[in-house]
């Protein structure tokens, strides 16, 4: 198993800047390790991360975000995630 996690604060939401200016980076914890990321939702940061499209659960400050919620969940510089990935064998 892998794992992320990440702090978000509920209803933080960011407004969208003016399409000619340039996206900054956000820092992010992800499994314990550094990350820089332009994404601004969970989504976008899966698919950044080339996550699979199944076996795949994202925890935010020690809170699971179901799948369903990852284009609604705004990511936040500092945030801390718990990516964890479903792994078959023994």
């Amino acid at each position: 198993m892998t794992c992320f996690h990440t702090p978000a604060t509920a209803g933080h939401f960011f407004a969208r800047a003016d399409i000619n200016q340039h996206t900054q980076d956000m820092r992010l914890t992800v499994n314990g390790k550094e990350v820089e990321t332009q994404a601004s939702t969970l989504q976008q940061l899966a698919d950044e991360l080339a996550l699979p499209p199944q076996g795949v659960a994202i925890a935010i400050d020690n809170r699971m975000v179901p799948r369903t919620a990852w284009g609604e969940q705004p990511l936040a510089e500092g945030d801390s995630l718990v990516v964890i990935k479903a792994a078959c064998g023994g």
